[in-house]
Parts: structure tokens; C-alpha cells; sequence
């Protein structure tokens, strides 16, 4: 069983691949208990009504970062097995938070979901069936035209940011051919490949072979293999070979039974 921190809020990335987690201030934070055993749909539950909130009206994408993971993106949990990896990497690093983004559910978009989080929590298990809890519809905003437009000045000013990020705030698309080198267009294949796969060009009737090439005769090879399985060879061991005397070198005694006079 751990303890480990929760904050809300969504990713960001910017030039040389660098991650950053854009925590909301006035949502604060959260401290959840996990064990080895717990799911992703009890983290959810969780989270939810530590939030204030439905955990049947929001979408939840949990991530967290590991330590010296500089220019690598975050780490999403999307299934049991990865909540149960968060735990025991928590156990042996000193800190970790989990980072959650909310966002409503059937949204065309991941539109974020305005929490309070010092709100009075809750507990579903103590409800009746026919008692449900109320959520305020405010807590459901889309994104306004100006907090857009804001975003995207704030991303175009920024002198460090990505030229592909900044030109997909703006309302650009980039064209990523011209990136590409010039033997990997198709142009450059089908030139390569519109040439003749004959090496001497010409139709075989125009050949000019020589007349010794013509003469020439190519006899079979002087001995043609067998066909089928070869023949097992077995060659002789050690334990074929009848024993010698070693006294007199006679073959069907040895040096315990000669009688051979010396």
C-alpha cells in the first residue's frame, strides 16, 4: 500500500521533444491510497469522488513521469497491469505523482472538465439506489474562443516552441515532404526503375556473340550424382579393432596369456 499524490491538469510539449504537465493551481491536489491489487476502473472511482464528481459523466487519462525521463513522453496507465506497475515503481522511487486529465464524456474532443477540488467529498457507497448524487452542469465547460486564441498566441510567442506544434495552433498544416530527401520520392523510384533490366539492352536477336562462343561445346560433368539418399558410411572405431598382444603384437591374446617364449 502506497500513498501517492494526484494533481490535474493536461500535457504539453515543446521543442526538443520536452514534456511539461500544466497542473491546474486552483483544482489543488489529491492524496489516494493504491495496492498492488487495485484496478483502473477502482483508481477512476477514486479519483472521481475525491474530485467531487460522477465517475459515470467523465472520461479519466491517467500518466505519470519517471525520474531522468527528459525528452521522453509521459507514461499513460491504461489497463490493471500498468496500475499495478505505478505502484510497485512507487515503492522504490522516493516520489511520484500521478497526473490525471478529465475530460466529459462523448465529447467530439478531449474537452476538459472544470473541477473543484475543495469541494466536500463524498462517498458513493454510503447512497441509496434511489439516491443520486448532484453534479453541477457548470463543471462541464468547452473551451472558450479566447482561451483558445490564447493558448495559440502563447504558443506562437514562444520562441522555443515546436514549428509543428505552433503551426497546428494556428490553424496550419505543414508540408512534411519537403523534409524528405530526394532519393526516397516517387519521382526518384520510378526513374531507377523505368530502366531496362537487360544488361545488354538489346533484344537477344540483335546479340553479337563471338563465333568460339558459338562453337564452344559445354560437355556434362564426367560423373553424374546418384539420385536419392547417400549411403550411410560407418566408419571404424576404436571398438572394431581386435585387441594386440602388446608382449609379442599377435592379434587374439594378450600380454597376461602369451605363451610366446621371450
Amino acid at each position: 500500500m502506497v500513498l501517492i499524490y494526484v494533481i490535474s491538469g493536461e500535457w504539453i510539449s515543446s521543442c526538443g521533444d520536452q514534456w511539461s504537465f500544466l497542473a491546474d493551481i486552483t483544482r489543488g491536489g489529491r492524496m489516494v491510497t493504491l495496492e498492488t491489487t487495485t484496478f483502473l476502473k477502482q483508481l477512476k472511482i477514486i479519483v472521481c469522488e475525491d474530485s467531487g464528481v460522477d465517475h459515470m459523466l467523465v472520461n479519466a487519462e491517467f500518466s505519470y513521469e519517471m525520474v531522468n525521463q527528459r525528452g521522453n513522453p509521459p507514461i499513460i496507465i491504461s489497463n490493471d497491469r500498468q496500475v499495478s506497475n505505478l505502484v510497485s515503481y512507487t515503492k522504490k522511487s522516493s516520489s511520484t505523482t500521478l497526473r490525471v486529465t478529465l475530460f466529459a464524456t462523448g465529447a467530439k474532443e478531449k474537452e476538459r472538465v472544470n473541477i473543484d477540488l475543495n469541494k466536500e467529498l463524498f462517498d458513493s457507497s454510503n447512497f441509496e439506489d434511489e439516491e443520486i448524487p448532484e453534479t453541477n452542469q457548470g463543471d462541464f465547460a468547452i473551451p472558450s474562443k479566447e482561451s483558445t486564441d490564447k493558448t495559440k498566441n502563447h504558443v506562437a510567442k514562444d520562441g522555443f516552441g515546436d514549428a509543428v506544434l505552433r503551426s497546428e495552433n494556428n490553424g496550419e498544416r505543414m508540408e512534411v515532404h519537403r523534409f524528405t530527401d530526394g532519393v526516397c520520392t516517387t519521382a526518384t523510384w520510378r526513374t531507377a526503375y523505368a530502366e531496362s533490366i537487360n544488361p545488354i539492352a538489346v533484344p537477344e536477336v540483335d546479340w553479337n556473340v563471338p563465333a568460339e562462343v558459338k562453337l564452344a561445346k559445354v560437355l556434362p560433368p564426367e560423373a553424374r550424382k546418384s539420385s536419392g539418399r547417400p549411403v550411410k558410411r560407418r566408419y571404424e572405431t576404436v571398438k572394431d579393432t581386435k585387441h594386440k598382444c602388446s608382449r609379442c603384437g599377435t592379434e587374439g591374446h594378450k600380454r597376461g596369456t602369451c605363451d610366446l617364449p621371450i
